[in-house]
């Protein structure tokens, strides 16, 4: 009995490890927006990463609205996750995602891991 106790717990903490999630995915657009929408300024507001990105400005400010990657929120599965990507940006920065359904969009830019939430975010004006 002992035995199983032990492959009992072993499981339950191996299960408690695995069940991360993205802290944000629920947060993220998953509906293509309108271009012009996302065009204008995004001021930092919170950052979760410690991390400290001096200049967020790429050579020519060019960037295209593309599809980053899939989410999957509660039972709904590969959901495009809707963002920009920053031409002449160095690769960690280059993908920004959107938060929020429709206008006002903000930007998270995700630090390694989605699931630790590791993010700085940034809201439209």
């Amino acid at each position: 009995m002992e035995k199983w106790n032990k492959i009992l717990w072993i499981l339950t903490l191996f299960a408690l490890t695995n069940c991360q999630y993205d802290p944000y995915a629920h947060k993220l657009t998953t509906r293509e927006p309108e271009t012009p929408d996302l065009i204008g300024e995004y001021l930092f507001d919170s950052q979760t990463v410690e991390s400290s990105i001096k200049d967020f400005r790429g050579e020519n400010g060019e960037w295209v609205k593309d599809i980053l990657g899939a989410i999957d929120i509660e039972k709904k599965e590969n959901l495009k996750h809707w963002g920009i990507h920053l031409i002449g940006m160095p690769v960690e920065l280059r993908g920004a995602g959107l938060m929020n359904e429709k206008y006002p969009y903000n930007l998270i830019f995700t630090f390694g891991d989605p699931d630790l939430g590791e993010a700085m975010i940034f809201k439209k004006q």
